[in-house]
């Protein structure tokens, strides 16, 4: 299944749509060197969303959550692979943090947290996923 465009008029994402439990795909795009998708976490799916999507970077470049926790609704937090763990940056318009190491249970202790702003479908309320061509 390919998930409609983000943007009207322009193209879908070119690979089929990740396929993660406890997560619903709301709409992808194919942005040139990358393939992107706007997803939303399941209610009461949240362990096994995070859990899908930290074992998804095995086959994903990288996925973000919206992170209002600053009551900044332009922040997100961004994880990818880091060899046997991982590594997470928490951003927002104009601004990132630093690259942060964690281990799996820092990992999804943080995602966690985060999840809460990931419910919606309106563009601030959601997660992205990225998949590098």
């Amino acid at each position: 299944m390919k998930a409609p465009p983000t943007y009207p008029n322009l193209p879908v994402a070119t690979d089929d749509d990740p396929n993660i439990a406890g997560i619903t795909i709301l709409s992808s795009r194919d942005a040139g060197s990358m393939n992107e998708w706007v997803f939303k976490i399941n209610r009461g799916e949240e362990d096994v969303a995070i859990n899908g999507l930290l074992d998804a970077l095995q086959t994903i470049s990288e996925f973000s959550l919206a992170d209002h926790s600053r009551n900044d609704y332009e922040s997100c937090a961004t994880y990818e692979k880091d060899g046997a763990g991982y590594r997470m940056m928490v951003g927002g318009h104009g601004w990132s943090g630093d690259w942060k190491t964690l281990d799996s249970a820092s990992a999804i202790a943080a995602a966690t947290e985060q999840m809460r702003y990931n419910y919606g479908t309106a563009w601030h309320d959601c997660g992205r996923i990225v998949r590098r061509k």
